[in-house]
């Protein structure tokens, strides 16, 4: 097991307008990484794990084939994970809502807050969920654009609007 100080949190799960909500305490947890490889490069500001990788951080979990960290001095840059598929987990605000998906690829730009599913992409919260060829999130704008990768594929998304108590009724 290998724990490294890059904070990855946000790495995957900022992929929902609401699961920008995710634990807050997560980010300060220690990162733990199993992995059957991994190269640390620090010429090269890399950290390359490969073979059922296993990343957890709080509620934060994911699976995935290889995942790669680059970074410039302590800051990181971009996160790429890749698997067949990548999956992942993460409890969402106080409540525990969890969140999940799964892609081919993800990558997370740190630089400019921007997550990336690429392949067979899906989201879910609750009864919530979204897939598509690409799902996009910009984290700084809270915008969620999402392609079908054209021809017959197209965005499927189910959004369950919230149950409001009939009229008169004061239960919490």
């Amino acid at each position: 097991m290998c724990r490294r100080p890059i904070d990855t949190a946000l790495l995957l799960l900022l992929l929902l307008p609401g699961a920008a909500a995710a634990l807050e305490s997560d980010h300060t947890q220690p990162i733990h990484v199993q992995a059957d490889r991994v190269v640390l490069d620090n010429r090269h500001g890399t950290s390359t794990y490969r073979g059922h990788v296993v990343f957890d951080q709080g509620s934060l979990h994911l699976d995935a084939d290889s995942l790669t960290a680059y970074r410039s001095g302590t800051t990181l840059e971009r996160v790429e994970a890749e698997g067949s598929p990548v999956r992942f987990r993460q409890r969402a605000g106080k409540k525990g809502t969890e969140v999940q998906g799964s892609a081919q690829r993800i990558e997370y730009r740190a630089k400019i807050g921007r997550i990336v599913l690429q392949g067979a992409a899906r989201v879910q919260r609750g009864s919530d969920h979204m897939s598509g060829e690409r799902i996009e999130y910009d984290v700084r704008r809270g915008v969620v654009t999402a392609s079908g990768g054209g021809g017959d594929q197209r965005v499927h998304a189910t959004i369950r609007p919230k149950q409001t108590p009939p009229a008169g009724d004061k239960s919490p």
